[in-house]
């Protein structure tokens, strides 16, 4: 069975590292066109979270590490101490962790379940993927989905904003009428506004004219043009970021010309969008997804019942490419 998988995460790796290997979509789509150039055979999806980069591999012999490290440029043997690689159908059942938001920071975290299925299907866009990391991906999703409907893993936030606008009401003591501005359209960054607004704060969030058409503005939060950040930064005393940018959203020169810095930051990007230095001033609290940690351990019993879906669902693995390999033989036999 060729199926592999390289990956470097919060529990191997510190966020200064990981944001070396993270990757957006186009930068994705690149690194498809790479390894098909050096195994133009094998099927590849890559996942690549604020917690995680990791590439699958199908029907080649080339490591994932040699293939994840060249797409980055980044020397192998700087970075060995930070992998794990694994192989046939360990690799099915790390993603069904991984789905099923047991391998998270936050356990059971939401929006983990989408990323999974959205890294399939831009593979498949990509024509990146193969029958079997589609067959991989897809009982992954599907044991993901099931975990979420049939058990309740924790009764922490189970979201990334979630954790971080909590984490914002224990040092303000309460959020009502604080001034916040979301930098970041996406997702998480709509979240984050929302669970703001759902607070008590009085919240603007960014938007980029050239993406208008494209942008959702929460209920409750006025928009600003992601031009007019800093102007705005200064009037907040809290302010999160949650974009795909490589670059920072908020760099030390950009908050030394600020007349007045927010309080608090609460960087959800990786790589990380607000820069590390702001946090000598004084006064001034950067949180970024490894400072912000995970939320409480999960419900054992859901943990057992997690375990009882896998096990299905790998059930049913075997028995398709079992099927596949012996029609494969057959065919083989008849054309030969």
């Amino acid at each position: 069975m060729k199926i592999q998988m390289v990956s470097i995460d919060y529990t191997t790796a510190p966020l200064a590292v990981r944001e070396r290997f993270a990757m957006a979509e186009a930068s994705c789509l690149k690194a498809y066109q790479e390894i098909r150039k050096e195994a133009p055979s094998c099927g590849a999806v890559i996942l690549s979270t604020c917690n995680r980069t990791e590439l699958y591999l199908s029907d080649t012999e080339i490591p994932a590490v040699d293939l994840l490290c060249r797409i980055r440029a980044l020397d192998p043997k700087e970075y060995a101490g930070y992998f794990v690689h694994r192989q046939g159908i360990p690799v099915l059942r790390h993603l069904m962790e991984v789905a099923c938001g047991l391998r998270s920071q936050i356990i059971g975290e939401d929006q983990i379940l989408t990323q999974v299925r959205l890294a399939a299907q831009h593979a498949r866009e990509a024509g990146a993927s193969d029958a079997v990391l589609e067959t991989v991906f897809r009982l992954a999703v599907t044991a993901g989905k099931r975990a979420r409907t049939e058990y309740v893993l924790s009764k922490t936030p189970v979201s990334a904003a979630q954790h971080a606008i909590s984490a914002a009401q224990t040092r303000f003591g309460s959020l009502q009428g604080v001034p916040a501005l979301v930098i970041g359209n996406g997702e998480t960054g709509r979240l984050a506004a929302t669970l703001l607004v759902q607070a008590g704060c009085q919240t603007a969030i960014t938007l980029r004219q050239y993406k208008h058409a494209d942008n959702v503005i929460p209920e409750g939060c006025r928009a600003v043009e992601y031009a007019l950040r800093f102007a705005e930064a200064e009037k907040v005393s809290l302010l999160v970021s949650a974009t795909k940018s490589p670059h920072y959203t908020v760099a030390y020169a950009d908050a030394c010309a600020m007349k007045r810095r927010p309080r608090l930051f609460l960087d959800l990007a990786v790589p990380r969008d607000i820069d590390p230095q702001i946090a000598s001033f004084p006064d001034t609290e950067i949180l970024d997804i490894d400072t912000l940690g995970g939320g409480g351990g999960a419900d054992m019993e859901a943990l057992a019942g997690c375990a009882a879906i896998m096990d299905k669902e790998t059930e049913r693995f075997l028995h398709w490419y079992t099927v596949r390999k012996n029609l494969q033989q057959k065919d083989g036999k008849q054309n030969g």
